[in-house]
C-alpha cells in the first residue's frame, strides 16, 4: 500500500473544510435550503475518498471535525461527525473496495501472484510465469 503524500492530505483537509462550512451554513438559518445545504455537506466526504482513497477522507473527516469543534462546540463537532461525515467517509471505503487494488494504489502483481500459486512449477521460469499471468487475465476478464 502507498503512503500517502501531502498533496492528498491537503485535497482531504479542502473536502473537510467544505463539509464543515455547508454544515455551518445549515445551522445557521432556519429553512428548507438549510436540509438542502445539510444533506450536501456528506458530499465533500465522498467525492474525496472515491477520487483520492480512504487517507484522503479520513484527513476530511479530522479536519471538519476539528474546524466544527473549533467554530462552534465539541459536542456540534461530534454530532455532526457521528450523523454526516464518518457514514459518508465509510460509504467511500466500502465503494473502494469494488475497484481493482492496482487502481487503489495496491499490487498490480497481483494476478502474477495467482498464477504463481495455481502454476507452481512455471513459477520457476520467469518466461513461462508471464505467459501463465497472461491466461489467467484472460480468464479473469472473461
Amino acid at each position: 500500500m502507498k503512503r500517502p503524500n501531502i498533496r492528498t492530505l491537503l485535497i482531504g483537509a479542502l473536502a473537510g473544510l467544505t463539509a464543515a462550512l455547508l454544515v455551518l451554513g445549515a445551522s445557521m438559518q432556519p429553512s428548507f435550503f438549510s436540509a438542502l445545504l445539510y444533506t450536501a455537506s456528506a458530499l465533500p466526504i465522498l467525492i474525496v475518498g472515491l477520487g483520492w482513497g480512504n487517507a484522503a477522507a479520513v484527513s476530511a473527516v479530522v479536519t471538519a471535525a476539528a474546524l466544527g469543534a473549533i467554530l462552534i462546540s465539541p459536542s456540534f463537532a461530534l454530532i455532526m461527525t457521528l450523523v454526516t461525515l464518518l457514514p459518508a467517509g465509510w460509504l467511500s471505503h466500502l465503494a473502494n473496495l469494488a475497484r481493482p487494488a492496482a487502481e487503489l494504489g495496491g499490487p498490480d502483481h497481483l494476478l502474477a501472484l495467482v498464477s504463481a500459486l495455481r502454476y507452481p512449477a512455471a513459477s520457476l521460469r520467469s518466461g513461462d510465469a508471464r505467459r501463465h499471468r497472461h491466461r489467467c487475465d484472460h480468464r479473469l476478464r472473461a
